[in-house]
């Protein structure tokens, strides 16, 4: 959502779910909650590609199976460029 479906001020905002059927809302529908910081509008709303957040990276716990995968980090660094060395003064 760009704006506020009530008073059309763009200070709007993901809200938290109140209840665990907002949370269960939330499961199975693409929509979210939202509230107005301009005239305290909350309602539900489909969230826009620039609005969502980089997902959240599940860290194990230590004791467990768990193996990092150094094999995606080489394929990732492997992409970048390398640095061109800079000139002393």
């Amino acid at each position: 959502m760009k704006e506020c479906p009530q008073c059309g001020s763009p200070r709007i905002h993901r809200s938290r779910s109140r209840h665990w059927w907002e949370r269960l809302r939330r499961e199975f529908t693409e929509k979210r909650p939202f509230r107005c910081k301009a005239c305290g509008w909350r309602g539900w709303g489909i969230e826009l590609e620039d609005q969502r957040r980089a997902p959240a990276v599940s860290v194990p716990r230590a004791g467990g199976d768990w193996q990092p995968n150094f094999r995606a980090i080489d394929k990732a660094l492997d992409q970048v460029p390398p640095e061109e060395p800079q000139a002393e003064k």
